[in-house]
């Protein structure tokens, strides 16, 4: 079971009977194997008839406090798609900048290794153990092993404590959400909800904290449904469901042997994990910088 954040980029919408697509998804093209599955399995459950605007105020549904609703029907100020990615992407900008400062802060050759250790320990972890993998933690390191490369200074403190590490990962992991944000808005999966007017090029962190509400919408909730399908969840409910899915795990009596197989072979017996994998590998911009997928063509 894997744990992931979402960002590829399709909708589904049907107009004079007919049911037509537009996809956005980085590094593919109509023709992948990928955009044929997404598809399919977005057509075969249904789903995308039931992404329809409200009849009254012409809005699709949003999650707001744990509520679908349609905002215009309750009054809620949203933001156009080209303001609320102007919003998202100068949050980017915000966060990076001081992401970065505190990345200058460490030793690089030590921190590094740290990094290097962490990443092994969730890899290795769900290998050893009946697990869930956390693909937005793995990811994390990842990217940050090669940023630290870039940024930090030889001549910082040395990290000596692994809540020191931990707690850098965990603000880099808020860094890749707003990344992954932006792309979210941009693909129509994510709005945004104003409280107050803003200045768009010159609100504070602070300032946002208070203005601004990012919400998933109907498009967004279909989309974690297709990948459910595949046991790929959001940490919350891939914990919950895990749980379930241990009730009727039994551990093996004994060491599993290595075999040996052919790469057809191995596809076909492992294909469940094999398609999770390369679901992830394509879902959003931080899995393109980590996991890099046209060099695995």
């Amino acid at each position: 079971m894997i744990k992931a954040s979402f960002s590829l980029s399709f909708t589904i919408f049907k107009k004079d009977r007919n049911v037509y697509c537009n996809y956005n998804a980085r590094n593919e093209t109509k023709d992948s194997v990928l955009f044929n599955y997404f598809i399919k399995e977005c057509l075969e459950n249904g789903d995308c008839a039931k992404i329809l605007p409200c009849k009254k105020c012409g809005h699709f549904l949003i999650l707001y406090e744990d509520e679908q609703m349609y905002p215009n029907c309750r009054s809620l100020a949203l933001l156009d798609s080209e303001t609320a990615t102007r919003v998202t992407t100068r949050l980017v900008t915000l966060f990076t900048k001081i992401f970065h400062e505190e990345l200058r802060r460490w030793e690089r050759d030590t921190l590094l290794g740290n990094l290097v250790a962490g990443r092994e320990f969730v890899a290795r972890t769900y290998f050893e153990k009946y697990s869930v993998l956390d693909v937005g933690r793995l990811s994390a390191y990842t990217i940050l092993i090669r940023r630290t490369a870039k940024f930090s200074d030889f001549r910082g403190t040395v990290p000596n404590e692994k809540k020191d590490v931990d707690e850098l990962v965990d603000k880099f992991e808020s860094v890749m959400e707003f990344e992954s944000i932006v792309l979210n808005v941009k693909s129509g999966y994510k709005n945004i909800l104003y409280l107050k007017k803003f200045d768009v090029d010159n609100f504070t962190i602070e300032e946002a904290k208070e203005t601004f509400r990012i919400v998933r919408n109907e498009s967004y909730l279909t989309l974690e449904k297709t990948f459910s399908s595949h046991d790929i969840f959001q940490m919350e409910k891939a914990e919950e469901v895990f749980k379930e899915y241990q009730k009727d795990y039994k551990a093996p009596d004994k060491p599993i042997e290595v075999v040996f197989i052919p790469p057809d072979e191995y596809i076909k017996k492992h294909y469940h994990i094999l398609n999770q994998i390369f679901a992830l590998f394509h879902r959003d911009r931080a899995s393109a910088e980590c996991f890099n997928p046209p060099i695995l063509k």
